[in-house]
């Protein structure tokens, strides 16, 4: 897989932006600026983003449209240094030291769920109580889990000949209901395990307490509903940018 270095230039873009925080109109002019930036990257006219992995062109090219979005969002309604609230500040608004300052701003566009701020979504699962040590070696054996399944599922798709052919239908129901499982669960998976590695490290270090780590996931027996499933399970990583 090659290394694309440019595709994180829009995310350092607006985070250099929202700590400027410019004032109107040069708020519109830099979320304008932003978006062409965005563009640029995944325009095969101008920078090809292109990693030899489909999927993984897939995520950087989402993720660089997903980072116009909260340019917009962020630069024009949100401005985070003047109207939202940090817990860790108590309950003010980001630091006036400039490197605490810019800190805090890297973690709002990071936050979907934004997670200890004052517009935290609704339907967060309990945040962890336990000592710094537990979470971390409940949080590295819960990572560990995740990757052997996520593993799993990739050995399922590797030898599985419906995963690589256009024709399934002489499979019966049961094995129908086993790939839908593992192609959902092949990205279940995958976010679990890298949310609790950045967990691990981020409590290790000092940097967040255990209670700014909630299950990236609410409980899949809330899910009896589309809508609970949709508002209480899944739901809430993608909150803010189906909201846009």
């Amino acid at each position: 897989m090659r290394s694309l270095p440019h595709v994180h230039l829009p995310q350092l873009t607006l985070q250099i932006l929202l700590c400027l925080n410019p004032s109107p109109p040069w708020d519109l002019f830099s979320a304008l600026a932003l978006s062409l930036l965005c563009y640029f990257i995944i325009s095969s006219s101008v920078v090809k983003l292109d990693t030899g992995v489909g999927y993984v062109n897939y995520m950087y090219g989402s993720g660089t449209v997903a980072c116009a979005l909260d340019g917009f969002y962020l630069l024009l309604l949100g401005k985070p240094l003047t109207r939202f609230k940090y817990v860790g500040n108590g309950n003010v608004t980001v630091h006036k030291i400039w490197w605490k300052r810019y800190f805090d701003v890297i973690c709002v566009p990071h936050s979907s769920r934004a997670i200890g701020w004052s517009h935290q979504v609704k339907n967060i699962p309990p945040a962890p109580q336990q000592p710094r040590r537990s979470f971390i070696f409940r949080s590295t054996l819960r990572a560990a889990w995740y990757v052997v399944l996520f593993e799993t599922g990739r050995l399922y798709v590797w030898y599985k000949p419906a995963f690589s052919s256009a024709t399934i239908g002489g499979q019966g129901y049961v094995v129908h209901y086993i790939d839908t499982v593992i192609f959902i669960g092949l990205g279940y998976w995958a976010l679990n395990a890298m949310y609790f590695v950045m967990a691990v490290g981020s409590v290790a270090i000092g940097l967040f307490e255990p209670r700014m780590w909630p299950d990236i996931f609410g409980a899949w027996v809330d899910a009896y509903t589309i809508r609970r499933f949709w508002g209480r399970t899944w739901h809430q990583m993608l909150r803010r940018a189906s909201t846009l």
